[in-house]
């Protein structure tokens, strides 16, 4: 049986490049993908991580494919009043599916992420004789992201290995410190890596021609609390939370954040333009 070909998606972390050391020692070939987006501030050279792994590394462009994919669905389940998850549309159309395309062509037998996750297939448990592939949370329970990779298909999971299922972050660090290994991207990696400066309603207005209109902000007797900019940015059922407090009259996004919980966020009215 000829040895594993092994491909591993490294964005330039400490996790992806542990990662990759992982397999380095563990396989004889191996080699790395580092893919574009389109919307990096500071792109990575790939020549930087093969000289901390020891193997070739080749840079994919995904722009087309990130923007047909990731960013536009994000722009319309917002607008549709609705919460995107662009990561986890992320990980079943770019990361294992483009570029798993890209890893197959190239010889690669699976393909390694440094995501916190454990997966259980046939290459890393052969012993369990599974008929299907399926997900298994991390070691790390603080760090695991198992979550985000819940939209992958059972063909998809087959071929995927995370060399970090059994590791904690701690232990990760001190991998890295210990083996020598400098990320080129020192802190954790941003929820939406599209929009550096966390304003989806700037980067949704530069992306679409939207009429902004003012509106009220209701409470469930019907008061008017405050006012908003545009109900394009607001969606209902968003995942963060705050502590409820008094509402105040507010008179812009950035008092909202701080005095209405975005859970109230319940129903938009666009013939009122209002929500509550």
């Amino acid at each position: 049986m000829n040895p594993p070909v092994i491909a591993v998606a490294l964005s330039g972390g400490i996790d992806s490049l542990v990662s990759g050391y992982l397999l380095k020692q563990k396989y004889k070939h191996v080699f790395g993908f580092h893919f574009r987006t389109g919307y990096e501030k500071d792109p990575v050279d790939p020549s930087l991580l093969e000289n901390q792994l020891g193997f070739p590394v080749f840079c994919v462009d995904l722009s087309r494919a990130f923007e047909e994919k990731v960013v536009s669905y994000f722009i319309r389940t917002y607008l549709e009043g609705k919460t995107p998850n662009p990561c986890m549309v992320c990980n079943r159309e770019i990361k294992f599916r483009e570029l798993m395309i890209r890893a197959r062509q190239m010889g690669a037998d699976v393909l390694a992420t440094g995501h916190y996750a454990a997966v259980v297939n046939s290459f890393s448990f052969p012993e369990k004789k599974t008929d299907r592939a399926y997900l298994e949370k991390a070691k790390d329970g603080a760090k695991d992201q198992s979550y985000f990779l819940s939209m992958l298909t059972c063909d998809q999971l087959e071929k995927i290995v995370f060399p970090l299922a059994e590791m904690k972050k701690e232990e990760v660090k001190a991998f890295a410190e210990a083996k020598g290994i400098r990320p080129l991207h020192p802190g954790e990696s941003q929820d939406i890596c599209f929009i550096h400066d966390n304003d989806v309603s700037k980067f949704i207005l530069e992306k679409q021609t939207i009429k902004s209109e003012p509106g009220n902000i209701v409470d469930m007797d019907g008061k008017i609390v405050g006012r908003h900019s545009g109900l394009y940015q607001f969606t209902m059922a968003s995942a963060k939370a705050s502590i409820p407090r008094p509402v105040k009259p507010i008179m812009s996004n950035e008092s909202i954040s701080r005095t209405i919980p975005w859970r109230s966020v319940l129903k938009r009215t666009f013939p009122q333009n209002a929500f509550r």
